[in-house]
């Protein structure tokens, strides 16, 4: 029999909490694990105009996403997919003599889609000496600002205390947060951003209390007993906690938890009571909403090994990166890499109390990685997402005056982007990335030639991009891994095809002037004999196999250094690696030369770098494939027990990456191109976690191999190039290639 609440008075106490918490010896906030099993928000349609808005065919809206991670809930955004509000929220156990149960770090736990490509989540969580389990199903309400968790649990011993700890971080900071308890709620909040925990089951305690000194874990911890009961947290690192009342003999017992949000406790309150009276009515909806947005989507998942359930997944999780109060805003990841160890004693807050930014992680927007998925969106056929990440890259164009200074290399800030930025386009880091000025002019264009645009919307931002690249390129401050500047392949073959393109896009706009200037450009890093890309950035001396390959970065020593590739200059490599030698180290950026229309796959060259990579950063992962690294050397990457700095390990995208370079080769070779994708294809599946999400990297070797490290967990990009490849393989040619 399964006992259900949905509505119930709660106990009447003698007495409740009282007071303020002690808060001498409060700790430092940190983030949850960056390696999530979950990842969803409700699905939204655009408006008429290609807006959120109340005209939407699914308003009211929800603005906000949850991740899971541990098996737990963690970090949950709102109002916006770049501000987490929480740190995490699980369940504790004892039996008030004996043992003390944490749920995340205790449990047996297996995490499932409710339905493949709807972003609902089943977590067990199963006690390992067999006295209890705990089922959780979480979504969001799709029409309000609520996450709501449907939770189940069986007790196989009698006299089990359940406790739910819930921790916010709110406003991006666990610092600076307030708490509040009542007899049946949990609120927290700081300056108009709130939220408020409510349960469909009567609570025997609750208390508000800070990280460390008087949280409810350090309180279980000492005898099993809740003994504090403090009413109020003022400003600090803050944690509540409400011990549930679970009938003591019942085996079964069924609820609902809501995590409301609003600008005051009351606000988030008030929706968190609205959506715990029709839950269930909440989760239809949910998951109608997302089947329709995907059965009009093209199906790519027959081409996939295992029916198409990465595939919708993949679409689900790009398609729920995107913010709703600023369209086309798609972060990289919903996550803080390794962000269990990152501390966060947020210092601006104490010197500001107007809320800023803070904590960057992953949940920003580069428009290197939204360009590519603004491509993943044409390949699955749903042009209006693409289109509005053109429209949010159009809002964040730099515009005003300033000026670039690198040395003696300086220009212009108009026209060029963000390195990454916030939603509402603050930047974040302030350097500049030569390709992410090209990639928006390239999706200018792909758009316009799909008349999915008007050339005069856009050919504006368009020509600045390009005016800059001719004047500025094409030495990049910074390469797309975002740590040396130089001549990168990668970054070139980026800005080489965005001239072309807005040389095409100037000639429609009859400034026939710059068509023949950016066009001219283009031809010469491309071409011109003895001083073009390969020129500058492929040795014939290099230390690897017959020596002769494109090197990761030429030019990386001093801002005026000869673009040699064959001399022994050396280069500071980030992340602690020391002085290397530029023509020593490989990566497979020269891949993108192909990709972009700049060479041919069967270019000597080309064919010439394929064994020193190979040799070099490439691992065959048995039951798996290949896989491969940044570049040789990298150290981005940090063990997940200690946090020490470890090598880094291998990418998916990158996998992806040689896939599609596989496939031109076969295409140009004329042999069957599908079949030179599936090797790579199947090994991205295979380093999918079992819910289906594609990590930033993974380990190598040992116990780990194929697993995630801590770094992001779902990576937007990895899942789009995951979706390309797909695309790729059922036309039987690589679906975004470029040809000018």
């Amino acid at each position: 029999m399964v006992l259900s609440f949905v509505f119930s008075t709660p106990t009447v106490w003698a007495d409740g909490p009282t007071g303020e918490a002690p808060k001498q010896g409060q700790l430092p906030g940190r983030w949850s694990s960056a390696i999530k099993q979950g990842f969803g928000t409700a699905y939204e349609a655009y408006d008429n105009d290609n807006r959120y808005s109340g005209n939407s065919a699914t308003a009211p809206l929800s603005r906000v996403w949850f991740t899971v991670a541990e098996g737990v809930l963690t970090e949950v955004y709102w109002p916006t997919i770049d501000t987490p509000q929480v740190r995490d929220s699980q369940f504790l156990v004892t039996d008030g003599k004996s043992f003390f149960f944490e749920e995340r770090k205790n449990s047996e736990t297996s995490v499932h889609w409710l339905e493949t490509g709807v972003p609902a989540f089943r977590i067990e969580n199963k006690d390992p000496k067999g006295r209890f389990k705990i089922e959780r199903l979480i979504y969001t309400d799709p029409d309000r600002d609520v996450v709501l968790q449907k939770v189940r649990v069986d007790q196989y011993v009698p006299n089990l205390q359940f406790y739910y700890l819930h921790n916010p971080q709110v406003s991006n900071t666990p610092m600076g947060n307030s708490a509040r308890v009542a007899k049946d709620a949990l609120y927290a909040w700081q300056e108009d951003h709130a939220q408020a925990v409510r349960f469909s089951i009567p609570l025997k305690k609750v208390s508000a209390g800070f990280s460390g000194p008087s949280d409810g874990f350090q309180d279980l911890t000492r005898d099993f007993q809740m003994d504090w009961q403090y009413e109020t947290a003022t400003t600090g690192n803050v944690v509540t906690t409400a011990w549930l009342e679970l009938p003591a003999h019942q085996r079964t017992v069924e609820f609902y938890i809501a995590l409301g949000f609003g600008t005051s406790p009351e606000a988030a309150d008030t929706i968190a009571k609205l959506s715990l009276q029709a839950p269930q009515a909440a989760l239809e909806k949910y998951l109608q909403q997302w089947r329709s947005y995907e059965s009009g989507l093209i199906d790519l998942g027959s081409v996939a090994s295992d029916n198409g359930d990465l595939y919708l997944a993949s679409v689900s999780v790009v398609k729920s990166l995107e913010d709703k109060t600023r369209e086309g805003a798609f972060i990289a990841s919903p996550t803080v890499p390794w962000g269990h160890h990152i501390e966060d004693n947020n210092k601006s807050f104490e010197k500001n109390s107007q809320r800023l930014h803070l904590t960057g992680g992953y949940h920003l927007v580069w428009p290197r990685d939204l360009y590519h998925m603004a491509s993943t969106f044409l390949a699955i056929g749903d042009s209006k997402s693409a289109v509005a990440a053109l429209q949010f890259l159009k809002s964040v164009q730099i515009k005003g005056e300033g000026e670039w200074v690198f040395g003696h290399r300086r220009g212009p800030k108009a026209g060029t982007f963000p390195q990454n930025c916030w939603v509402d386009g603050t930047p974040h880091w302030v350097n500049l990335q030569l390709d992410e000025v090209a990639f928006p002019i390239l999706l200018v264009h792909r758009l316009w030639k799909q008349n999915l645009v008007r050339h005069e919307d856009y050919w504006a931002m368009a020509r600045s991009a390009a005016d800059f690249i001719k004047a500025f390129g094409p030495w990049s401050p910074q390469e797309r891994w975002e740590e040396i500047y130089g001549a990168s392949p990668s970054t070139i073959a980026a800005q080489i095809s965005a001239l072309w393109a807005a040389a095409e896009l100037a000639h429609e706009a009859g400034d026939f002037e710059r068509a023949r200037q950016y066009k001219e450009t283009a031809d010469h890093w491309a071409y011109r004999p003895g001083d073009n890309i390969s020129t500058w950035t492929f040795t014939s001396t290099g230390k690897h196999g017959n020596g002769r390959y494109y090197v990761r970065i030429e030019g990386a020593k001093s801002w005026d250094q000869i673009w040699n590739p064959n001399d022994n200059v050396m280069f500071p490599m980030a992340n602690g690696v020391g002085l290397v030698r530029e023509k020593d180290i490989t990566d497979g950026g020269f891949l993108e030369l192909v990709r972009l229309g700049v060479r041919r796959a069967l270019d000597p060259q080309m064919v010439d770098s394929l064994p020193e990579y190979d040799a070099t950063i490439r691992r065959d992962l048995p039951g798996i494939g290949p896989g491969f690294f940044r570049y040789l050397g990298d150290r981005y990457n940090y063990e997940e027990t200690n946090g020490a700095q470890a090598d880094g390990m291998l990418w998916p995208l990158l996998t992806g990456e040689r896939g599609h370079y596989e496939m031109q080769r076969a295409v140009e070779a004329g042999q069957p191109a599908a079949a030179a994708m599936q090797p790579y294809l199947q090994a991205m599946e295979k380093m999918a976690t079992p819910s289906l999400m594609i990590p930033e990297q993974v380990w190598d070797a040992g116990a780990r191999m194929g697993q995630p490290t801590g770094a992001a967990t779902p990576l937007g990009w990895a899942h789009g190039e995951y979706i390309k490849a797909l695309r790729s393989t059922k036309d039987g040619k690589v679906f975004d290639k470029l040809n000018f």
